[in-house]
């Protein structure tokens, strides 16, 4: 195995622990998810209460370039914009996981009447939730400079061999 192929090896790895994929007990059942604590935390917290369930949620632009990511009367800090505006294949996914947990989610495809069941108010497992998913992206994104620098090695090294 070459140079490339540890280094290769190392940042699959990396990405793997970043984003808390595999850690799965034998026979396919999760076990807790051990996610590494990121710089997001929950500056003030989602009231929990029914009459203030968020209806919606917006990113606001802080001094140094970090954002608040505001849920109702909730606020999360510091979150990127690269964070909030992540996407997978066209998904937005902080976007997408808040739509789905708001009083009336916008723009949902409804596959069944259970769809309809939803939740009557915003719990301490949804800040839980949230802050994974903020704290996973960043760790995946944090990744990137580190698979650039890779795949530009990579290409170097063949476009050498041509």
């Amino acid at each position: 195995m070459n140079d490339q192929h540890l280094r290769g090896a190392t940042l699959a790895e990396d990405v793997h622990a970043a984003t808390g994929a595999g850690d799965v007990a034998a026979y396919g059942r999760e076990t807790h998810l051990l996610v590494p604590r990121g710089r997001a935390r929950c500056a003030r917290a989602v009231p929990d209460d029914s009459e203030h369930y968020p209806d919606d949620f917006d990113w606001v632009e802080g001094p140094d370039g970090d954002g608040t990511l505001v849920v109702g009367e909730g606020a999360f800090a510091p979150v990127a914009q690269e964070v909030f505006e992540f996407e997978v294949s066209g998904l937005k996914v902080v976007q997408s996981w808040l739509n789905y947990r708001m009083r009336r989610p916008r723009n949902v495809r409804r596959s069944s009447p259970l769809d309809e069941i939803r939740p009557e108010r915003w719990t301490a497992e949804f800040t839980g939730e949230l802050l994974n998913v903020l704290w996973i992206l960043e760790a995946t994104i944090a990744t990137y400079p580190a698979q650039r620098n890779l795949l530009e090695r990579i290409i170097e090294e063949i476009q050498n061999d041509s």
